[in-house]
């Protein structure tokens, strides 16, 4: 018996999850680039974080859980624990990273299309 039967759907319950904190995620530095200046940004960037954060620690357990109670699991589905204690003490690294790399590429991106104002549309300064 293959000890890992089952793993498609601990692979597609964490893809489902991860990928819906990836959306708030990206909704909440989307509104945070677009909408507020520096402060509101880096509270949206936060909240960003920890939105990947949960989607991450979601993913891992509640795919373990479904892993879990499909039918045959296979030993590593009762695996120690240590990827879910692992997620939730140790995502906030991984989103941290992928939430400010997108932030900056994002001010980026507004700044660069943001450009400089029309020399025609200023008002011309006093003689």
């Amino acid at each position: 018996m293959d000890a890992s039967n089952g793993v498609e759907v601990y692979q597609s319950t964490f893809t489902f999850w991860f990928s819906l904190g990836g959306l708030i995620s990206l909704a909440l530095l989307c509104l945070g680039v677009l909408r507020f200046r520096i402060i509101g940004q880096i509270v949206c960037v936060f909240a960003a974080i920890l939105a990947l954060w949960w989607g991450i620690w979601f993913g891992v357990h509640m795919g373990y859980g479904a892993w879990q109670s499909s039918p045959n699991p296979g030993d590593d589905a009762y695996a120690d624990g240590a990827k879910l204690v692992g997620s939730f003490m140790l995502g906030w690294i991984p989103a941290s990273f992928v939430c400010l790399a997108l932030w900056g590429l994002m001010t980026l991106v507004k700044k660069l299309i943001k450009g400089k104002p029309d020399s025609a549309s200023e008002t011309p300064a006093a003689v």
